[in-house]
């Protein structure tokens, strides 16, 4: 996959299928724009835009996949070129028809465009499919326009997904998304709290534009240095420590593991909610309540199809 960052170095020669959009946790909906535009032959080109256009208007918009994870996921995808377009300001006052004539015609020369029914584009958002389809006649393209994904009646959506794991439904957004939902970290130092008590805890330092899951106690599994384990992981505060209890955390407890892997970034892929952070009376209560997450965490783990990637 080549990666262009800025239209103007985009260089790739012959016929183009351009597929538009902000892929914001490449969901099952992303996945059937993809796959149309692979059916369509040429070379394989997505065009998107950094920083997300919602955080233009919302500073304290949490995405579903960091940058980093979004290439990661391309590059698996097997697409062939990828265009990192700056959305500034300059660029969101384009209008709809210099965003088709200046980038799509001219820049990208792209035979084939493909974007979903629901894409907009140009200042204001004011350019929809319909604009596209009509000055296909004009440029000569071929505008592909896919259809809404359902899962029974509901559609596949990113403000869906991103709904479910902010409520603790994550089973929900994992069928959404066609994966696991997935998070990463580096590996912190943190206070012990959880060793003393039989139940270490690697405390993780997690990117600061991911969307964190509803606080609560999760089923997972982690990857570490490519090796896989069970566990389950705390997301939300530690009420049971009065010291602790206004501090965010993210911190997994891993099955059959003991090793130093302070600074190691490691992977956690969430299975599902098994219950709400909880302020116990006293520590035993605690290390009681962990040992029944322990064995629900297992159960949840055995008994899910996995699909992370």
């Amino acid at each position: 996959m080549v990666i262009f960052n800025g239209i103007d170095k985009f260089n790739l020669k012959g016929e183009i299928t351009a597929i538009l959009g902000n892929f914001d946790g490449l969901h099952l909906g992303h996945l059937e724009l993809i796959k149309s535009g692979f059916c369509l032959g040429g070379k394989v080109v997505i065009i998107t835009f950094e920083p997300h256009p919602i955080s233009m208007k919302h500073a304290t918009f949490k995405r579903l996949q960091t940058f980093k994870e979004k290439l990661a996921y391309f590059e698996n995808l097997g697409v062939d070129g990828l265009v990192i377009i700056d959305f500034n300001k300059e660029f969101a006052g384009m209008s709809k028809d210099a965003f088709i004539e200046d980038i799509l015609v001219k820049k990208l020369n792209a035979s084939n465009i493909v974007v979903g029914y629901n894409y907009h584009f140009g200042k204001g958002a004011s350019g929809n499919s319909s604009d596209l389809v009509e000055s296909s006649i004009r440029f000569g393209f071929n505008p592909v326009i896919i259809p809404a994904y359902k899962i029974g009646h509901k559609v596949v959506s990113s403000s869906h997904i991103r709904n479910f794991i902010t409520e603790g439904r994550i089973k929900e957004a994992n069928e959404f998304l066609g994966r696991l939902y997935y998070l990463e970290g580096k590996v912190v130092k943190g206070h012990g709290v959880g060793r003393k008590i039989g139940f270490p805890t690697a405390n993780l330092l997690v990117d600061t534009d991911k969307l964190l899951p509803k606080p609560g106690v999760y089923s997972i599994i982690a990857d570490v240095k490519g090796s896989e384990y069970a566990g389950f992981c705390n997301v939300g505060f530690q009420p049971t420590f009065n010291e602790r209890e206004k501090q965010l955390v993210v911190e997994v407890n891993l099955f059959d593991f003991d090793a130093d892997i302070y600074d190691e970034i490691i992977g956690v892929y969430f299975i599902d909610y098994l219950r709400d952070v909880q302020k116990f009376s006293s520590v035993d209560a605690l290390i009681e309540e962990l040992k029944i997450d322990k064995i629900k965490a297992i159960e949840s783990v055995a008994k899910n199809i996995v699909i992370k990637y």
